[in-house]
């Protein structure tokens, strides 16, 4: 899942003339195996239909990130939102997860975990 946070720029346009998705100033991608808990109960994930995804992107909307953590104990990643929802992701194992954080400028780049490591990395 692409979280795109702040105003969102055009997506970029293919040879084909097919137009990519829209992009935020910040991107958090969270993998393929991550959770929704509201109130400490998983009321979602990766493993939900479209249609549950739909429901859970539009209680996203229009919210904003209280908090963005390193999970205790592990390299998952969770972001608190306002309306006290939690994402959080699954780690693929101690050193390789499934998850990032992209700034969208020229400045800055991309935080991960990398060979179970804290990764920053610069955009080129």
């Amino acid at each position: 899942m692409y979280l795109e946070l702040g105003k969102l720029a055009q997506g970029k346009i293919y040879k084909s003339g097919k137009r990519g998705n829209p992009r935020g100033e910040i991107t958090i991608y969270m993998g393929f195996d991550w959770v929704v808990k509201e109130a400490g109960s998983v009321i979602g994930g990766s493993k939900n239909s479209k249609l549950e995804y739909k429901s859970l992107a539009s209680k996203l909307m229009n919210t904003s990130i209280l908090d963005a953590v390193l999970a205790a104990g592990s390299n998952n990643l969770q972001v608190q939102f306002e309306n006290d929802l939690t994402f959080i992701t699954s780690e693929l194992t101690k050193s390789e997860q499934d998850w990032s954080i992209s700034f969208n400028t020229p400045y800055f780049g991309h935080l991960s975990i990398e060979n179970g490591v804290f990764h920053i990395s610069k955009n080129s």
